[in-house]
C-alpha cells in the first residue's frame, strides 16, 4: 500500500508565482501542482537534482527557537464537575 506523502512547505509555482506545497514521497523524490485555474504546473524533481536542491532553498526555513507550546487545559475544579442525577423518585423529594 502507497504511504502519504510528506508536506515540506510552500515555494512559489515557477510559471505564475502562486504558493503551491512541495510534498517528498518515501523515495525522497520532490513534487507539486499549482492549483491555479490558468496554470496548472506540476514537476517532480529526485531527490539529489540541482532542482530539488533549489526547491529546497526556496522552502521557508523551521525556526530552531522555541518549540511550539502544547495547549495547556486548566484543570476543572470540583464544583464544576457535573454531579450525578438522582434516581427516579415518586414524591418528587
Amino acid at each position: 500500500m502507497a504511504t502519504a506523502k510528506k508536506n515540506l512547505g510552500k515555494m512559489p509555482c515557477e510559471r505564475c508565482g502562486d504558493p503551491v506545497a512541495v510534498m517528498q514521497s518515501e523515495t525522497g523524490t520532490l513534487s507539486y501542482k499549482c492549483q491555479h485555474a490558468d496554470c496548472e504546473k506540476s514537476s517532480f524533481a529526485a531527490s539529489h537534482t540541482g532542482a530539488a536542491k533549489a526547491w529546497m532553498a526556496k522552502l521557508p526555513k523551521p525556526s530552531l527557537g522555541e518549540p511550539p507550546k502544547a495547549e495547556v487545559k486548566p484543570p476543572v475544579k470540583e464544583a464544576e464537575k457535573q454531579q450525578p442525577k438522582g434516581g427516579f423518585s415518586f414524591l418528587g423529594a
